[in-house]
């Protein structure tokens, strides 16, 4: 299979964080103005204290006010000179995140190239292997030149959506955001710092977004690269897989199958062709033909089409085997509410965009010095995060924290476009600095070039010194990733434990660890939910459930888990 979903959504974050950049500081920018502008409209506001204290409506209170501001030209000098130095600041910051984006992008779409090609010649087991050649070099610098294409497009018509549905373009957001903020003061129901206030929070409410005139259609400029990158990687996955299909002659391909797969009309019902096979070149009594029925290659809404996550891998009528897909989880329940897998993923990514909407906000009210405002939303968003992390733990969904991260600068985004995920590791953009720039932690480069555990990991293993000893940590300082540099570094098993805001993690030896059926229930019973565990090794089998696996996942009473291998790959185990 040429690139696993996660795959797909590390690679689209990659380039996501860029655009965040870009909106954080634009927003910072304006509210740093507009905060600059404040002393210039004491005068004002204290005129329209005083005037509404005399009885006068807002209308007239605004309108007296706005005249004296209009001849005011040394409030006019200042205010022309900030929208001027805001609109210069605001285009190199564009400009700026051009570049980035055009560089991380080629970056990404090499790294998705190799990726898949590699991951897609383990498929050739059964017969010859394909080789690179000139063809792979010409989709690659293709599907590089497409990408820049797209990306640049994002950043020629950018802006804020107001609360009325209409769109601000981001050079006049400053002019805008200083009006609203005169308008409220002048009327005298503001003070120029709260008004100052609801403008940051209008501003990030939207998010910075690109634009579409022709149908009217705006979409937050971070999702938007996001999509863009994720779809790119696909197409090249396939064009790759395809590629070497023709190489080696095989005239059949079993597409992908995933959890919350999109419904629609014709193509577009990707539930229905998902995890079938199906023959390249006609039809057969027992296989479809790849084009007509999912509509690839020339159909957008197809496979592999836009923000599609399903792949396709050579398939050998007689010798491969069907894979038996895991089944959709039954609905779950939070908050007195029932979620099918589609509905939880759904809310998931609306807690994720509120969640992303307040740290813009922190980030602006921070800007405008305005403490008491950004305490308050900190704790509020460390508040969401904590729900937003329930409420994936009961879906049993992973939390894409890297969803919710304000990156801190281009630099790290840069850092974080450096992805190892050699043979479809779970690493994910929020690794440490030094894992991802040394290769400290990584499993796949501990296993491959012997490099060590990253600090927190090593702190970690210092508390497990021996078979059947115990940790129990804060849930942020350990995930799975780590169980699997842990194993790649003792050649052991370790299993790991979620209740709330805590995980404990047990060691085992090379074959188990000290948990049996009467343990769990035990657990489960106290709200602990077993998150995964690792097997040592990484041939392809090792990441097969045990009959004992199942008998402590029913014991828990859950109908999923993780098993991770000593490379960082991952499969789910469970269902009926």
């Amino acid at each position: 299979m040429a690139l696993t979903v996660e795959q797909l959504e590390i690679l689209g974050a990659a380039l996501a964080d860029v655009y965040q950049q870009l909106e954080r500081a634009a927003i910072a920018d304006i509210a740093r103005r507009l905060r600059k502008t404040e002393r210039l409209t004491e005068t004002a506001e204290l005129m329209a204290e005083a005037l509404q204290q005399k009885g006068y409506s807002p209308i007239a209170i605004q309108r007296q006010v706005m005249r004296e501001l209009n001849a005011n030209s040394y409030f006019q000098q200042e205010i022309a000179a900030n929208t001027l130095a805001y609109k210069h600041t605001l285009q190199k910051q564009i400009d700026a995140a051009k570049e980035s984006a055009r560089r991380i992008g080629r970056e990404v779409v090499q790294e998705a190239g190799n990726l898949a090609f590699r991951n897609d010649l383990s498929m050739w087991a059964q017969g010859a292997k394909p080789v690179k050649g000139s063809a792979f070099e010409r989709l690659i610098q293709a599907t590089k030149k497409a990408l820049t294409a797209d990306l640049l497009n994002l950043t020629r018509t950018t802006g804020f959506q107001l609360p009325t549905g209409a769109m601000v373009s981001a050079r006049n957001a400053y002019t805008r955001a200083l009006n609203l903020a005169l308008v409220k003061t002048t009327s005298g129901a503001y003070s120029y710092r709260q008004a100052i206030a609801e403008a940051v929070r209008e501003l990030a409410a939207s998010g910075l977004r690109t634009v579409d005139y022709a149908s009217g259609v705006s979409r937050q400029l971070d999702t938007a690269a996001r999509n863009a990158v994720m779809t790119a990687s696909a197409q090249l996955a396939g064009q790759i897989t395809m590629d070497n299909v023709e190489q080696t002659g095989v005239d059949y391909v079993e597409v992908s199958s995933h959890w919350g797969a999109r419904t629609g009309e014709g193509h577009a019902n990707h539930a229905a062709w998902q995890g079938k096979i199906y023959r390249i070149h006609g039809s057969d009594e027992k296989y479809g033909n790849l084009e007509r029925e999912t509509g690839y290659p020339s159909d957008p809404a197809g496979l592999c089409g836009y923000n599609c996550r399903h792949t396709f891998s050579p398939f050998w009528p007689g010798i491969s085997e069907p894979t038996q897909w895991p089944k959709e989880p039954e609905p779950k329940e939070y908050g007195g509410r029932s979620y099918t897998y589609y509905q939880a993923t759904q809310a998931q990514r609306r807690r994720e965009r509120e969640i992303r909407a307040l740290k813009r906000e922190a980030d602006g009210v921070k800007a405008a010095g305005l403490t008491q405002q950004a305490r308050q939303l900190e704790g509020r968003i460390r508040s969401m995060t904590e729900e937003y992390e329930d409420f994936s733990a009961a879906m049993e969904i992973r939390p894409k924290n890297e969803r919710l991260w304000v990156c801190e600068g281009l630099q790290n985004a840069r850092n974080s476009a450096k992805i190892d995920m050699r043979g479809g590791s779970v690493a994910t953009i929020r690794q440490p600095i030094e894992q991802r720039n040394t290769g400290k932690g990584n499993p796949s480069a501990m296993l491959h070039f012997d490099r060590p555990l990253n600090n927190r990991q090593a702190k970690l293993l210092a508390q497990l010194p021996e078979y059947d000893s115990r940790a129990v940590v804060r849930k942020h300082d350990v995930n799975m990733h780590d169980l699997s540099a842990l194993t790649a570094q003792t050649g052991v098993e370790y299993a790991m434990f979620t209740r709330k805001g805590e995980r404990m993690v047990i060691r085992g030896n090379t074959s188990m660890t000290n948990i049996d059926e009467q343990a769990a229930r035990e657990m489960a019973a106290v709200g602990w939910r077993w998150s995964g565990h690792t097997h040592p090794g990484t041939y392809i089998n090792v990441k097969t459930a045990s009959p004992g696996d199942y008998a402590i996942l029913n014991a828990f009473g859950q109908k999923y888990s993780v098993i991770c291998d000593a490379a960082g790959r991952f499969e789910v185990f469970g269902g009926d």
